[in-house]
């Protein structure tokens, strides 16, 4: 008999989605049958020989109740409930708001309800985190124009601005992450209102001093897998996602991160930002995002396992994990190689570092997210579309 299959899914288009081509890749080599969904045809990540399946959903349902009778409709072809793997904030809240109606057609982490919402917002994690005992950034609403002076004024500059909801559709297009310098670029990103916005403190320090958490939890909220890693580069470079990561086991987070998602009674994978505040000595709780992250692949334990292998195998054969051991692993890099690129060319460019440090950091990555010796395509088809893409500005701006 066959093992289940997997449906990686996006809540809102994204055709240059690493995080998705890496949870195809990871299942594919174990042989697990992958679909995936695309906003169009032959995106880079469905050229993958590790996706059997890739529906096109063009136009795009505009509502969750469509995208959910997408996903009922192909469930229902299915001779067994696949493992369903949401890769963005809109996909995990659509997941948790339609628990009902999706379990019959697929296998997921059912979590206490709203946990995932308040997880994701910004605000909701801060206050979370707080009740627990987890050191956050200073976090604050945003009421008015009239009151924005008053709290830069004790927030300082430069200063964070956050989405509070990313998943919202009426502020998808802003940035969710803006490192302000002046009251003007704050003011900017606020023309719309700021009833989705909120100011975080600003925590001094380059990219080094941003660390993650990679974990699955089980059904008694048990990890079953946990890792820490840091940025060695992002992008942007002032506070932006990570292009070049570093696998290193940091006790205290991984003991901070375990017990926090234990006492919530967390379920399913998580990815988490922590920040390291050099004026205290404290790491602080920045983002949680409670899905896999795009990062995940820099998350791989000695045996080779990562948390979608472990959230597969933990909802298909659970008594494989009856009994949690830490997760065992050595250092590693990883790479997101066209951002890493513009990542090098801006440090270079700043002073920050030469280019034969760049080159030789680049040459002791591990993994790849685009680059696969036993899966090119994807890398073939990516660099084909960043040149049309360029070739498009450049029309444009002719």
């Amino acid at each position: 008999m066959s093992e289940p299959g997997a449906f990686v899914l996006k809540g809102v288009p994204a055709p240059f989605h690493h995080g998705a081509l890496s949870a195809c890749r990871t299942l594919g080599r174990l042989g697990v049958a992958v679909a995936a969904n695309d906003e169009r045809p032959q995106t880079p990540a469905s050229r993958s020989r590790f996706r059997a399946e890739s529906l096109v959903w063009n136009p795009w349902p505009q509502t969750p109740e469509l995208i959910v009778e997408r996903l009922i409709a192909w469930g229902s072809r299915q001779d067994d409930r696949a493992v369903l793997i949401p890769v963005d904030d809109a996909a995990t809240i659509l997941v948790d708001d339609h628990v009902d109606e999706l379990k019959p057609f697929f296998r997921f982490a059912i979590r206490p309800d709203g946990l995932a919402q308040q997880l994701s917002s910004q605000l909701g994690m801060a206050e979370l985190a707080q009740r627990h005992g987890v050191s956050t950034a200073r976090v604050s609403l945003i009421g008015s124009d009239a009151e924005l002076d008053a709290l830069l004024d004790s927030f300082g500059l430069p200063v964070v601005v956050k989405r509070i909801a990313g998943w919202k559709a009426e502020t998808r297009g802003a940035p969710s992450v803006t490192v302000a310098r002046t009251r003007e670029e704050v003011r900017a990103l606020g023309t719309g209102g700021w009833e989705n916005f909120l100011l975080q403190e600003f925590i001094p320090g380059g990219s080094e001093t941003s660390w993650m958490f990679n974990g699955c939890f089980d059904e008694q909220s048990r990890c079953t897998f946990g890792l820490t890693g840091y940025k060695v580069r992002q992008f942007p470079l002032n506070g932006g996602f990570t292009t070049l990561g570093q696998l290193e086991r940091h006790e205290t987070l991984l003991t901070t991160a375990i017990e926090f998602f234990g006492q919530v009674k967390y379920v399913g994978i998580v990815d988490v930002g922590f920040r390291f505040d050099a004026r205290d000595g404290s790491y602080k709780l920045l983002d949680v995002n409670p899905r896999v992250g795009s990062t995940f692949r820099l998350f791989v334990d000695a045996d080779g396992g990562d948390v979608v292998r472990t959230y597969y195998r933990g909802l298909t054969s659970p008594a494989s994990q009856s009994d949690p051991q830490p997760t065992r692993a050595g250092r590693r890099r990883w790479e997101v190689e066209p951002h890493d690129l513009q990542a090098g060319i801006g440090l270079i460019r700043a002073g920050r570092t030469t280019a034969g440090s760049f080159l030789r950091s680049v040459a002791t990555v591990d993994e790849r997210a685009w680059w696969a010796a036993d899966d090119p395509l994807p890398f073939a088809a990516a660099c084909a579309y960043a040149l049309g893409l360029r070739r498009g500005r450049t029309r444009a701006h002719g």
